[in-house]
C-alpha cells in the first residue's frame, strides 16, 4: 500500500502528503461542522492539500492588516482573536474544530483580526489557492464558510 500521496499537475508536485496524515486530517474534518456535509471525495481532496502546523503559546499566527495567505482549522489547543482599529481588543477564543482566516480569503482583503496561540496550538492549514479551488468546487463548503462569515459580523 502507498504511504505517501503525491499529486502532480503538468509535471510539478502540487501536493506531497503522507497517506496516514491525510487520513487523519480527513477523519478530523468529517467531524467539523464546516466540512461534515461534504462528500467523502471532496473532503479527501481538501485533506490532501492541508498541512499541520504547530505554534507555541503566545505565538502570533497573523496580525490584523496582514495579507490573507491561509485558512486554518484548530486541531488542538486554543487560539485567541483580537481586533479593533489597533488589532488589540480581545474578541473571542477558538478551540478544536473551529476555523478562522476565511474572511480575508473569501473577500480578498487583508486580515481583519490578529490571531495568537493562547496555549500550545496545532492547526490544519489550507493555502490561499487551494482554499479558493475548494470553495469554487464545492457549493456546500462555500455556503458553510459564508455562513461562518456572516455569524462573525
Amino acid at each position: 500500500t502507498a504511504s505517501r500521496i503525491v499529486t502532480m499537475n503538468f509535471g510539478r508536485i502540487v501536493s506531497n502528503v503522507l497517506k496516514e496524515e491525510s487520513t487523519k486530517i480527513c477523519e478530523f474534518l468529517s467531524r467539523v461542522e464546516t466540512f461534515k456535509s461534504l462528500p467523502p471525495a471532496t473532503l479527501a481532496g481538501i485533506a490532501d492539500k492541508m498541512s499541520r502546523e504547530r505554534y507555541r503559546a503566545g505565538s502570533v499566527l497573523f496580525r490584523q492588516g496582514d495579507p490573507g495567505e491561509k485558512f486554518y482549522v484548530v486541531r488542538r489547543g486554543v487560539a485567541e482573536v483580537y481586533g479593533d482599529d489597533k488589532g488589540t481588543r480581545f474578541q473571542k477564543v477558538l478551540g478544536a474544530g473551529e476555523s478562522f482566516g476565511e474572511i480575508a480569503l473569501l473577500k480578498d482583503v487583508p486580515r481583519t483580526a490578529t490571531v495568537a496561540a493562547k496555549e500550545d496550538l496545532e492547526v490544519y492549514s489550507l493555502g490561499k489557492s487551494d482554499f479558493k479551488a475548494a470553495v469554487d468546487d464545492s457549493e456546500s463548503l462555500s455556503e458553510q464558510l459564508w455562513k461562518v462569515y456572516f455569524q462573525r459580523q
